[in-house]
């Protein structure tokens, strides 16, 4: 992809997302905390799910984002506060975050995605491709947590 085009693609997803941000501002009501942020590269993401409340909202707003990630141990915990990195085709980084609970979406042009997740010392890549009009639903699976020793 030309980076001119690029830049303008994710322009135009900017400004469609940009009123799905303040949509969720102003519907979520007092005691759902969810992080609704856009990046730099104009890529709109919301994160959180700690709760039944959090829970339900992302669901009610799922359908206007095209990634949805869940993440989870391999023990089938949720976790979050898991750092998340998505670069395009071309290695460009257009998400770098942290998703504050086990849900995280984002919406994005079409094409080709690279993400990487790490929670803790433990890293998840998955490379994906995004159609048109759909949502991909992905679970990252991470390695559990290795317990210390109590000290003598």
């Amino acid at each position: 992809m030309l980076p001119c085009y690029r830049r303008r693609t994710h322009r135009f997803v900017a400004s469609l997302r940009t009123g799905a941000l303040l949509a969720l501002s102003l519907s979520t009501g007092e005691g759902v905390a969810l992080s609704a942020d856009s990046s730099p590269a104009g890529i709109a993401y919301v994160s959180g799910g700690f709760g039944e409340e959090e829970l339900e909202e992302l669901r009610r707003i799922s359908p206007s984002y095209n990634l949805s990630l869940t993440f989870a141990t391999r023990g089938g915990a949720y976790v979050g506060y898991v750092d998340i990195r998505i670069l395009d085709a071309g290695g460009e980084v257009l998400v770098d975050t942290q998703a504050e609970g086990p849900k995280f979406l984002a919406g994005l042009p079409p094409g080709v995605y690279r993400i990487s997740a790490t929670h803790g010392q433990h890293q998840v890549q998955q490379t994906l491709t995004l159609d048109t009009g759909r949502q991909r639903s992905l679970t990252l699976f991470f390695a559990e947590p290795t317990q210390m020793a109590p000290a003598e």
